[in-house]
């Protein structure tokens, strides 16, 4: 047997991929639709996610609204794993963003300069500034949103969607470059000595 998994952003085809292959007699696991039924009434999911958040429990069911406000609202603690550009978490929004706060870098391992997404969203961005709070010494940080071209083809069955990402850009201060580029000329001049 043959196990696919069928993933991608918002408006990528995933429903319309699966009921295809449905149609054509292929059993399909549909997480979204396992996720609601352990947020109904009666759900295996309540009891658990309302001990964590008793607001976010109405009518015995999860109210996925207002946990989304729950996880992501004012006071919320993100952390993100900024392991490389290309290695990097990141949080997809279905909507709307509001971008405000203090963002707290702690490099990862492979952490180095780079444009790492942060998140995608598919709506209208509400700027309030995203100011970076602590990061390591020498680099300089700047926050900007982008369009995201690939995932807006794909996303223009939803109305009014703009599909944007949120990136940190991570640039070495020029003392940094001028230490790496000393450091870099060096092993040249070792290499040739050899």
């Amino acid at each position: 047997m043959i196990i696919l998994g069928l993933t991608g952003s918002i408006g990528m085809g995933k429903s319309t991929t699966a009921a295809m292959l449905r149609d054509e007699g292929v059993p399909v696991y549909d997480s979204d639709a396992a996720v609601h039924e352990l947020y109904a009434k009666g759900g295996k999911a309540v009891g658990p996610v309302g001990a964590a958040f008793p607001s976010a429990v109405r009518d015995g069911a999860i109210d996925r609204a207002e946990l989304g406000k729950l996880v992501l609202g004012d006071a919320t603690i993100l952390d993100f794993d900024l392991d490389s550009p290309s290695n990097t978490d990141n949080i997809q929004i279905a909507g709307d963003l509001v971008l405000d706060g203090q963002l707290f870098i702690e490099p990862g391992d492979n952490f180095g300069p780079g444009k790492y997404p942060i998140m995608h969203f598919n709506g209208t961005l509400t700027d309030n500034g995203l100011k970076i709070a602590s990061a390591p010494d020498g680099f300089t940080f700047d926050v900007v949103v982008e369009q995201d071209f690939i995932i807006g083809l794909a996303g223009k069955n939803v109305a009014n969607a703009v599909p944007q990402t949120v990136f940190l850009v991570v640039v070495p201060e020029p003392g940094t470059m001028a230490i790496m580029g000393v450091g870099a000329a060096g092993l040249l001049i070792r290499r040739k000595r050899r």
